[in-house]
């Protein structure tokens, strides 16, 4: 079974929101997660029905590139598919979701081959860091930031990338508090400053010794799968 990316049990219940920036799963935080009218009348989650969705939806899709092979459009909403998928995935088939994810790579890289767009751009960044590529992902990563150091989206996930990937926590408060200045959001600022203080403690902790990082890893780390887009 692969495993994913872990990182410390305080951002656990956050990295939920770590998303693309196509992505629908970041509407909570960017618009779209208003709460219903009637809330008994809303079904409750089904997560392997959605799945399923996502598949069917992927393979229409994929027969849709092939019959317009020049549609970007589709292109991209083939990489949107394939990356919620794999995150679906991490979950629900594990075994499946890097397959996904490099999918979803594959996409963006096809749409960015005809066209620049930093937020598909940002798009690969993320996928490419959940698939593994670390490499790709930071070149995508600093990509995005050359052309635009304030992009939001970009800085919250190239935290993440830092903290987790890298290991280089000091480079996550510096990407973490910088997002925190570009962001207007209290709630946005809130989250960060969760993170930002998991990232400092993450620092002091290599600052104290092996023996007090083990401490603070054994305290703040968890076994269980974080997702994201």
């Amino acid at each position: 079974m692969k495993r994913r990316h872990r990182i410390g049990a305080m951002i656990l219940a956050i990295v939920m929101a770590f998303s693309m920036v196509g992505s629908a799963i970041l509407s909570y935080f960017y618009g779209g997660g208003l709460p219903a009218a009637n809330p008994s009348a809303v079904s409750a989650p089904d997560p392997a029905r959605e799945f399923a969705d996502l598949k069917s939806s992927a393979q229409a899709l994929t027969e849709a590139v092939k019959a317009n092979p020049d549609n970007l459009e589709l292109q991209t909403q083939l990489g949107n598919t394939y990356y919620d998928l794999g995150m679906m995935a991490f979950d629900l088939a594990p075994d499946e979701a890097k397959g996904y994810l490099e999918q979803a790579v594959t996409s963006y890289q096809t749409v960015l081959a005809s066209k620049k767009d930093i937020n598909i751009t940002a798009d690969l960044a993320t996928a490419a860091f959940n698939a593994g590529n670390n490499d790709l992902a930071e070149k995508s990563f600093q990509a995005v930031l050359a052309e635009n150091p304030d992009f939001y989206p970009a800085l919250f996930n190239y935290g993440r990338f830092l903290f987790d990937a890298k290991k280089d926590y000091a480079g996550a408060v510096r990407v973490w508090q910088k997002a925190s200045g570009v962001s207007s959001s209290d709630q946005d600022k809130q989250i960060l400053q969760t993170l930002i203080t998991a990232a400092q403690d993450q620092v002091e902790a290599s600052l104290n010794g092996p023996a007090a990082n083990g401490a603070s890893s054994s305290s703040g780390s968890s076994n269980s799968p974080a997702s994201g887009k």
